[in-house]
């Protein structure tokens, strides 16, 4: 599956996507089909060591510390404000992007239009 976007984009777009319903580890793997080294690598580059460097966090739910020991004992993550600035400077750009690339195409037919006039004036 060939896509434009690079694995550590599509996945902060989605957590993106998330941040009000949150996820889990496993609604991670499951919608990415991870590999345990892809899953290492999203930990490291995702959740580094530094907390103020994460872009996701778990957050322990009313149900988790309610039923602490019960078999859905899996925290969600949200994504942090890093995050949200990631995700949001990464949509400004694509948007940038697209914008300047319409511009550069009116541009060109605008010089089109004008080299057409003068050779019709000079006529």
């Amino acid at each position: 599956m060939k896509t434009d976007e690079s694995l550590y984009t599509r996945i902060l777009l989605w957590i993106f996507e998330k941040q009000f319903t949150g996820f889990s580890n496993a609604d991670l793997k499951g919608e990415f089909n991870l590999s345990q080294a892809q899953e290492d690598w999203v930990q490291n580059v995702f959740r580094p060591a530094s907390t103020e460097e994460r872009l996701f966090n778990p957050i322990s739910t009313a149900s988790d510390i309610q039923n602490p020991l019960g078999s859905k004992n899996q925290s969600q993550m949200f994504i942090t404000g890093k995050g949200i600035a990631a995700a949001i400077d990464y949509i400004d750009l694509k948007e940038a992007r697209e914008s300047s690339s319409q511009a550069k195409k009116l541009a060109l037919i605008s010089m089109g239009i004008a080299v057409v006039l003068s050779f019709i004036q000079i006529i």
